[in-house]
């Protein structure tokens, strides 16, 4: 596939940018409610993190809340987010099931019985392009670069939503990404979404959602070309393939 002019955005930044993201990442992997072992992190990794700024940290698994919608009982949000109404019930305080609508839940450990299943997926944006910068490693003159997700063509002031019910984790600027949003879906599933606007959000770190519900908006892309919807797909901290999400 022939690359627009802006197509070689990922391959422009140092590993700076992507070891902020690791880090990020990795946060959100240590501090999951359903804690796996630590995968290998490579050694430059660690000091070019050590190295960087302090950027936000991601919202702890348990501080995650959801606001009660119509039809909305507490079987069903516990199903969704991998919870148990017993749970809902303590961690709220609540005497009966009885809910309001706009209600605001705390879900103390979200996904902690979603076990390894992986969501159903949804498309992040309703009108996506071609693929300008593919899923995969890619060569910077005699060097493989890994490059974690998809760069797709999606048009300034599209609405992003979310592809799977998610508790969000981060939402921020991140150098080489612009404002970035982190959505963790249980099961070790994460996905990653950028860059949207920052004048125009619709969600909040620690809020959970569901899936199609609005993040954002498709902000400027971070270098002049085609705009474009940055996608990644985790699963158990390891960078996969995020076609589902878009075909």
């Amino acid at each position: 596939m022939e690359l627009t002019a802006g197509s070689q955005r990922s391959s422009s930044w140092s590993g700076r940018s992507a070891a902020r993201l690791a880090r990020l990442l990795r946060e959100q992997e240590v501090r999951s409610s359903n804690l796996r072992a630590p995968t290998t992190f490579p050694l430059f990794l660690l000091l070019i993190c050590a190295a960087l700024l302090a950027v936000p940290s991601v919202v702890q698994a348990g501080s995650a809340v959801y606001t009660v919608r119509p039809g909305d009982n507490l079987t069903v949000i516990a199903r969704r987010f991998g919870t148990t109404v017993e749970t809902l019930r303590r961690d709220n305080g609540l005497r009966s099931d009885l809910l309001r609508i706009d209600q605001k839940l705390r879900l103390g450990s979200p996904f902690a019985a979603s076990g390894n299943r992986e969501p159903r997926w949804e498309r992040p944006a309703r009108r996506l392009g071609e693929v300008i910068n593919p899923f995969g490693p890619y060569q910077r003159g005699r060097i493989l670069m890994p490059r974690n997700g998809a760069d797709v063509a999606c048009a300034v002031g599209e609405v992003v939503t979310a592809p799977a019910d998610a508790v969000v984790r981060f939402l921020g600027p991140l150098d080489g990404y612009g404002h970035l949003v982190i959505l963790d879906h249980g099961g070790g599933w994460t996905t990653v979404l950028a860059p949207l606007d920052p004048a125009i959000l619709a969600v909040d770190p620690g809020q959970a959602v569901l899936a199609g519900d609005r993040l954002g908006l498709v902000g400027q892309p971070v270098e002049e070309g085609t705009p474009y919807l940055h996608i990644e797909l985790r699963k158990d901290d390891k960078a996969v393939s995020p076609d589902r999400l878009f075909k």
